[in-house]
């Protein structure tokens, strides 16, 4: 198993450039190729899950099976995501400079609460290692490829495109999503033609992350070929 920082994300180097999906999907490629990885089960969560289906419909014949992970790209965000979503871009979209815009701290708190409504604990230590990372030389950088990604998302919808997957796929959805609403889950499960759908009542935007023990043995029956999910 391979667990990827993407550019402009982690450890990875953040350059300046656009943070497309299309560019993410490149960059994916050639990261298998230098693994020589010809074929594989790819999982993403929200942006990952959206370059993930991007993947799988410009490149089918590499994708062994996927585990989407409440995927970005398949519903129309909330109203208040939507005005993060402008904040950043309208803050953040152009080049480096000295002078980055600091994101208010009841934004973060509200973000984070968002992702892990029901794991409070959760939530605190995100925000004590977002507010770490802002102390970090790279924090402009990583700030620049984060509004960037945020409107590559907006720029690349998946709701129609997701029909034409082929790839077994396992999509997993939080009920109290509050970034990427479950409304969405059952549709996309309808979408996608050979998929099963597993929610999970008490998670919200990361499953994998506030409940991973029931996460992991639903994915290793998945991939095990046992039946999971409707």
């Amino acid at each position: 198993m391979l667990a990827l920082d993407l550019p402009g994300f982690g450890r990875s180097a953040k350059p300046d450039v656009s943070y497309s999906v299309d560019f993410f999907v490149e960059k994916l490629a050639r990261f298998l190729d230098q693994k020589q990885i010809s074929r594989a089960t790819l999982v993403g969560n929200s942006m990952g899950g959206l370059i993930a289906m991007a993947f799988a419909l410009r490149h089918p014949r590499r994708i062994d099976k996927l585990i989407l992970v409440d995927p970005a790209g398949v519903t129309r965000l909330p109203l208040w995501t939507m005005r993060v979503a402008m904040w950043l871009l309208a803050n953040g979209g152009g080049p480096l400079s000295r002078r980055v815009p600091r994101v208010p701290a009841p934004m973060i708190a509200a973000l984070f609460t968002a992702v892990f409504p029901t794991r409070p604990d959760l939530a605190e230590r995100f925000v004590r290692s977002y507010n770490r990372a802002i102390a970090s030389d790279e924090y402009p950088a990583h700030l620049r490829s984060a509004f960037r990604s945020v409107w590559g998302v907006l720029r690349k919808p998946m709701h129609l495109q997701a029909r034409e997957i082929a790839a077994p796929t396992l999509i997993f959805w939080g009920a109290r999503d509050y970034l990427v609403p479950v409304t969405a889950a059952r549709g996309l499960r309808k979408t996608i033609p050979h998929s099963r759908l597993i929610i999970y009542s008490q998670s919200g935007h990361c499953p994998m992350v506030d409940q991973p023990e029931r996460w992991n043995r639903d994915v290793e029956a998945f991939l095990d070929g046992k039946p999971v999910g409707r």
